[in-house]
């Protein structure tokens, strides 16, 4: 009988021990204070196309990673160790799920042996979208996930006190959440004027866009890029110009940036029109 009990002691030991081995912690809930919804009331209309405007085009990643105190999730690998290191607020979209994720991670294959040590600590922001409305919701709780090959993790990359004020700063900013677009100018003009007269007009009045001349200049054919000013911006205009009957045809084209937030857009369709007659103007001038 005193034996039968002193193998069930030790096989209970052994289990403990065993289960104790490589086990991971499991994720740690924790509640946080309640927080008003964040609303913005965005135009039911492009102002710049003038059609109806689609919300599957926000742009979040980039300005919620520029409001965060720590720097944004980035990758890095020492070739000497082989060791990779993921670190910073990655900051993903999914459904009507904003995640914000604390990572300190790190990974390396000694031997050819996985070992892997990670440090999450995540938020979750919902947010629904109704006609031009978009509602941000935060959450109710946040989640830690520790996960380790060898028993030690790697610190977090702030405090908990840090990050949680980190994510409730960035999310009172969300009011100022805009839609990132561009507009894609296209056109083409003829005219009376020579191709050579028509080109040196574009040199003068626009001057190159980069330091770094595009100017490819044939018998039948001129073409640059230039520096087209909307509103303070410089963007790229791309021109050609080439004789056409008894004048000349000039084509150009342009990516413009803008953007939409509840505040209004900084591009209208007033813009686009005004920019289309100066460079009719440059054409004929």
């Amino acid at each position: 009988m005193l034996k039968h009990t002193i193998i069930g002691t030790l096989i209970s030991a052994i289990v403990i021990m065993m289960s104790g081995c490589g086990e991971n912690p499991k994720p740690v809930i924790t509640n946080l204070a309640a927080v008003n919804p964040i609303v913005v009331t965005l135009p039911k209309i492009n102002p710049v196309t003038e059609k109806k405007l689609q919300f599957s085009d926000f742009n979040f990643k980039e300005p919620l990673h520029k409001l965060s105190t720590f720097d944004s999730y980035h990758v890095y690998k020492q070739s000497d160790t082989g060791v990779t290191y993921k670190k910073g607020l990655l900051v993903t979209k999914s459904n009507n799920i904003l995640q914000f994720d604390y990572t300190n991670e790190t990974t390396y294959e000694p031997s050819g042996r996985r070992i892997m040590k990670q440090n999450h600590t995540i938020f979750n922001v919902l947010f629904e979208i109704k006609d031009n409305v978009v509602t941000f919701k935060f959450p109710i709780s946040s989640k830690k996930e520790i996960v380790s090959s060898l028993g030690t993790v790697p610190d977090s990359i702030g405090t908990n006190e840090e990050l949680k004020n980190d994510v409730l700063n960035i999310f009172s900013q969300l009011k100022n959440i805009s839609i990132s677009k561009r507009y894609k100018l296209i056109g083409t003009i003829n005219s009376d004027f020579p191709a050579q007269s028509i080109y040196a007009n574009f040199k003068r009045m626009l001057g190159n866009y980069s330091y770094r001349s595009t100017e490819q200049i044939t018998e039948s054919k001129k073409q640059n890029t230039f520096n087209l000013n909307v509103k303070g911006t410089s963007v790229a205009l791309y021109v050609e110009v080439f004789p056409y009957r008894e004048g000349s045809k000039v084509t150009y084209s342009a990516s413009i940036p803008y953007t939409i937030s509840q505040n209004g857009s900084t591009l209208t369709n007033k813009d686009i029109d005004d920019i289309k007659v100066k460079i009719a103007q440059i054409v004929n001038d």
